[in-house]
C-alpha cells in the first residue's frame, strides 16, 4: 500500500520533532525524554497538540534549510490554523485527561510564536515587541486556567516538567555571580527612576510590580542558568494593564521591557530566539527621548549594540 503524500509529509515532521526538535526544548536530559517520548504518546490522543508538534517541526526545518523556508513556513501555518482553533476549545474545559496536552502545547505555542517571528519574510517587516506581546495575547488566561490543573499535571506522563517549579524555592540558590549583582543595582535604579516620575500611584504600583516580577525572572535563572521556562514564563504573566501600557508605547514599560530583552539575549543561540532581544532593545532606543537614553545605555551594552550608531559592538 502505497501512503498519501500528506501521511508521508505528517511523517517528515514528527520523524524531525522526535529526532532533533525534541532537543532544542529544554537542555535537561530528563526534560528532553519528556519532550521526545511522552508529549508526542498524548498528541496521539490531542488533535491540538499533534499539529503543534507539526508545526513546531515544520518551523525548525524551514530554519535549518533556508533554501526551502518559505514551503516550510507554509506547511507550519496551515498545522498553526488547525491546532489552535482546536486548543481554544478544549481550553474551555480543563479536566484530568487534557491538562498534560493542553500544558505542552502552551510550551510549544510559545516556541512557535517567537519562531514565526524569525521568519525570513517576517523579520523584514515585523516588530519585535509586537511579536513578543503577542506571546501574551495567545497565552492571556491559558496559565491562569493551567494553573488549577496543576496537581494534575504534577502525577502525569509530564509531572517532572512541573514538579521542579512546585519545589524550586526550595532549591538552595548559589552565591550571586557579579553580573547578577550588576543587573539587580540596574533594577534597583530603574525601580528608583520609577518613584521619581511616575504620574500616578496606579502606574507606579504596576511598574514596581513588574520590575519585581524581572528581579524574580533574575533570580530564577542565577540558580537555573539557561531556564527558558523561566525566562517565558516573564512574558506569559504580565499583567493586562501592563501589556496595554507596552502597546500605547509608555516609555517607562519599554525601559522595563529593554531591560527583559536583556535575559532574553541569553537565549540568542536558540534557533526560535535568535537575535529577538536584542532588536527588541534596538526597537526601544529608536523609539526612546534623550531624557530616557541613560536607562537605556546598560541593556544596549548587554546585547552588544553601541550607545551611538546602533552598530554591532565588535566583541560581539
Amino acid at each position: 500500500m502505497t501512503l498519501g503524500k500528506e501521511t508521508v509529509d505528517h511523517l517528515e515532521l514528527m520523524h524531525y520533532y522526535t529526532s532533533s526538535t525534541y532537543l532544542t526544548i529544554s537542555d535537561s536530559i530528563e526534560f528532553q525524554h519528556i519532550w521526545q517520548d511522552a508529549v508526542p504518546k498524548e498528541a496521539l490522543s490531542h488533535t491540538f497538540l499533534m499539529h503543534g508538534i507539526l508545526a513546531l517541526a515544520a518551523l525548525h526545518i524551514a530554519y535549518d534549510r533556508p533554501d526551502e523556508e518559505d514551503r516550510y513556513v507554509l506547511a507550519a501555518l496551515k498545522h498553526y490554523d488547525i491546532s489552535i482553533g482546536s486548543f481554544r476549545t478544549v481550553l474551555q474545559q480543563v479536566t484530568a485527561d487534557n491538562c498534560s496536552a493542553l500544558f505542552a502545547f502552551s510550551t510549544i505555542l510559545l516556541v512557535i510564536t517567537l519562531a514565526f517571528a524569525q521568519t525570513h519574510s517576517h523579520a523584514e517587516h515585523g516588530n519585535p515587541v509586537v511579536d513578543l506581546i503577542q506571546v501574551f495575547t495567545l497565552l492571556q488566561g491559558t496559565q491562569a486556567v493551567l494553573r488549577s490543573a496543576l496537581q494534575w499535571i504534577a502525577l502525569g506522563p509530564l509531572g517532572p516538567l512541573v514538579r521542579r517549579g512546585l519545589s524550586g524555592s526550595n532549591q538552595v540558590a548559589p552565591p550571586k555571580s557579579d553580573d547578577t549583582l550588576t543587573f539587580e543595582r540596574t533594577l534597583d535604579q530603574l525601580k528608583a527612576h520609577n518613584e521619581r516620575i511616575a504620574e500616578n500611584v496606579e502606574s507606579r504600583e504596576l511598574y514596581d510590580r513588574t520590575i519585581q516580577r524581572l528581579r524574580g525572572c533574575v533570580e530564577r535563572i542565577a540558580t537555573y542558568p539557561g531556564d527558558r521556562a523561566a525566562v517565558m514564563g516573564w512574558l506569559v504573566f504580565l499583567e493586562s494593564s501592563y501589556v496595554s501600557s507596552l502597546e500605547r508605547g509608555e516609555p517607562m514599560a519599554l525601559v522595563i521591557f529593554a531591560h527583559y530583552s536583556v535575559i532574553l539575549h541569553t537565549l540568542r543561540q536558540d534557533w526560535f530566539v535568535r537575535d529577538l532581544g536584542a532588536q527588541v532593545v534596538e526597537m526601544v532606543h529608536s523609539q526612546a527621548d534623550d531624557v530616557w537614553m541613560p536607562m537605556l545605555y546598560w541593556p544596549m551594552q548587554q546585547v552588544g549594540l553601541k550607545a551611538e550608531g546602533l552598530e554591532r559592538a565588535s566583541s560581539n
